[in-house]
């Protein structure tokens, strides 16, 4: 001992003092090896303080275990299952990601009145411009420079990924880019975080209303500031579904079917923003073929709210190819497939 160290013990104490207060910071040692939360290692310090100087006036110190033993239970001694050991880093990537949508956002406003390059790439009607590859660029460099291991899977230049492979983002720079082109509107920024396969968090981002869709996982769902509330049920007949027109007109796995049991369907031109339309309860499902970094944000924000994000065999969409999807409520789910075979 020196006198700069507060040592837990005092030489004035009998060996069975020492040897029980010794046996007792054993069983916290353990407790702390086994992820014991801080504030029930706290709770055991304070009770065996308060133990220590009674047993010190009643020169009973053999009792300090026995007594121990009756008033704290011994589950504090035993591993405990805790909150995500890193819910404060994945809150620091939730509020990254959504400092990084509002930066791709504006970043497009600033640059959309110039003179735009625009490329096909496989049919005429598949396009891209110079700012969707710029706008990825700079959050590909943001999260690249935050979080170097990370994985990301994006949907120009090539960047492929496995969303079970560890940490990965996956990011649509703009979707809906024939809308951005044509109309200036309806379209959108989307970005999703998975860990080994599991959606954590999803953002998608109506760039011209500032609109901003958050949340899923442990994060609750919200339009800007406003809570999104979970499916509401209501029947076919008093509802709207969102679908992909081409699919539609060819009553592709009878989408058309389907369609004539509701008011009528509608096609967006963009699949985050058709899916933000499905969370806010203005659609009850919404049909398209697409690839993942289509849904992606949207699925883990509407598996929070009650929805299903499947391919039309009702099986999990592969992450990997482009496939025709349908993003629906569960509970409607069965109802759904008496139509879409």
């Amino acid at each position: 001992m020196t006198k700069n160290y507060a040592y837990p013990l005092d030489l004035s104490w009998s060996t069975e003092e020492m040897t029980s207060v010794l046996s007792f910071l054993n069983l916290v040692e353990k407790a702390y090896e086994s992820k014991v939360e801080a504030v029930l290692l706290l709770k055991v310090i304070r009770i065996t303080k308060r133990l220590l100087a009674a047993s010190r006036k009643k020169s009973k110190s053999i009792v300090i275990l026995k007594r121990l033993v009756v008033i704290l239970p011994i589950e504090l001694f035993k591993p405990q299952k805790l909150k995500r050991k890193d819910s404060s880093l994945l809150e620091t990537k939730f509020q990254f990601a959504k400092e990084l949508i509002y930066e791709a956002g504006s970043y497009i406003r600033d640059n959309m009145t110039k003179d735009l390059a625009i490329e096909e790439k496989s049919t005429f009607d598949d396009l891209v411009t110079n700012l969707d590859k710029a706008v990825q660029s700079l959050m590909v460099e943001r999260i690249r420079k935050v979080y170097s291991q990370d994985h990301i899977f994006a949907e120009e230049n090539g960047l492929v990924a496995d969303i079970n492979d560890g940490a990965v983002w996956v990011l649509d720079p703009i979707d809906g880019t024939i809308n951005f082109i044509v109309q200036g509107c309806d379209f959108a920024v989307m970005i999703a975080y998975y860990e080994k396969g599991i959606g954590q968090f999803g953002l998608i981002y109506d760039v011209m209303n500032d609109l901003l869709y958050s949340g899923g996982g442990q994060f609750e769902v919200k339009v800007n500031d406003k809570a999104l509330k979970p499916f509401q049920d209501r029947p076919f007949n008093r509802s709207l579904i969102g679908a992909n027109n081409g699919m539609c007109a060819q009553n592709v796995m009878g989408i058309a079917n389907l369609g004539r049991q509701t008011l009528g369907v509608r096609g967006i031109g963009s699949a985050g923003l058709s899916i933000c339309r499905v969370l806010e309860g203005r659609f009850i499902a919404y049909f398209s073929n697409v690839s993942p970094w289509d849904y992606a944000a949207g699925s883990i924000m509407g598996e929070k709210l009650g929805y299903v994000t499947l391919d039309l065999q009702g099986q999990k969409p592969d992450y990997k190819t482009r496939q025709k999807i349908m993003f629906v409520p569960k509970i409607k789910l069965k109802e759904i497939q008496k139509y879409i075979k």
